[in-house]
């Protein structure tokens, strides 16, 4: 990933997630609140930025409400009325089903 704080003149590379081995959306609710889906270690997780992508924490940030089992998540879709909200949509643990998360954090 890349990023540029002087509308694209110059760019600098940026460590989005932690060991992300693919990236599948990134969504802007603000300009300071992003959202990233990606798969880490053959699981789909959704990671938030609330500094404007300088840096990115795991969703859900509590550890007793860990993302639930899936293989991958395509696509994250955060609310356009709160920021905080968010859905992921993607391919269940078994590889066949659809998987939908929603979730405020």
């Amino acid at each position: 990933m890349y990023y540029t704080t002087d509308k694209g003149v110059t760019w600098t590379t940026k460590a989005l997630v932690p060991a992300a081995t693919t990236v599948t959306d990134i969504k802007a609710a603000t300009s300071s609140i992003v959202y990233v889906s990606a798969t880490v270690s053959g699981k789909g997780e959704i990671f938030i930025s609330i500094d404007g992508g300088n840096s990115f924490i795991r969703s859900p940030r509590s550890s007793s409400n860990a993302m639930p089992t899936n293989d991958q998540i395509n696509a994250i879709v955060p609310c356009p009325f709160d920021v905080d909200f968010v859905a992921g949509f993607g391919l269940a643990a078994d590889g066949v089903d659809g998987f939908i998360v929603i979730g405020s954090d």
